[in-house]
């Protein structure tokens, strides 16, 4: 699946907000998430502005459940803000780096709700994400989401993603924060991971996640591109056996 992350890139707008619900009206992927930090964080000076009303998510948990396209859910990182969103009943929750580790928040969304729970590693040590990984491997509502904060080359490791989704089958996803799309192209030659990749709007403005989203019409071209790129993959054991070049054909 393909996850279109909001972020915070509705820079507290709702008629902005709307517009990547809009976007995922007309475009083919799967799922749009928007992020709901921590209270405090929402206490700074220079982050209140980035708030959207809880009236937002009520109402765009109820767009989504009519079905017409897509589904929808919500990246957090405290059990207050779940509390808060809770009866809303979103199908996925992606819970931020900063609280990868809090087991009374997984616990509680696990309990509580019948939800698919991503889990995002980009701030851990390779052997805090292996006991993480170990401690919820069996569960089969939660998988984990290899990612890096970083725009260093040689930080990404994807070495190491390639390596725990062999290890862990169907247990990883890949999370998007580098300024080009090669790690993307890359990770095309894994079968099943899902992907998320955050996206901003056309509005000239800041967005909080600006370096590493994509705008409407890039998003739009990188989807299309996977298509080619999974149909240029193709399928195992299956040969053509022929030669259709014109040129070469005589």
């Amino acid at each position: 699946m393909i996850f279109a992350e909001v972020g915070l890139n509705h820079n507290g707008s709702r008629s902005y907000a709307s517009k990547y619900i809009n976007f995922h009206k007309k475009t083919n992927f799967d799922i749009l998430t928007f992020q709901i930090r921590e209270p405090n964080f929402y206490k700074r000076k220079e982050k209140r502005h980035l708030k959207l009303p809880k009236s937002f998510y009520k109402n765009l948990s109820k767009i989504y459940k009519k079905k017409l396209f897509g589904d929808c859910g919500v990246s957090l990182s405290s059990i207050q803000t779940f509390n808060e969103i809770k009866s809303f009943k979103f199908n996925y929750y992606k819970i931020l780096s900063m609280a990868a580790n809090n087991e009374e928040l997984i616990k509680k969304i696990l309990k509580e709700t019948t939800s698919k729970i991503y889990i995002s590693c980009g701030l851990m040590s390779f052997k805090e994400l292996i006991n993480i990984v170990n401690r919820y491997e069996k569960n089969k509502r939660i998988k984990f989401i290899y990612t890096q904060l970083s725009y260093k080359k040689s930080d990404l490791n994807l070495i190491n993603f390639f390596y725990l989704s062999k290890k862990y089958p169907n247990k990883f996803a890949y999370g998007h924060h580098y300024t080009n799309k090669l790690p993307i192209y890359l990770i095309q030659s894994k079968e099943n991971i899902d992907l998320f990749i955050y996206i901003k709007g056309d509005k000239k403005i800041r967005h909080p996640d600006e370096k590493h989203a994509l705008n409407f019409k890039n998003f739009d071209r990188l989807l299309r591109e996977i298509k080619d790129i999974k149909t240029l993959i193709g399928i195992k054991k299956n040969l053509s056996g022929k030669n259709t070049i014109p040129d070469q054909n005589r």
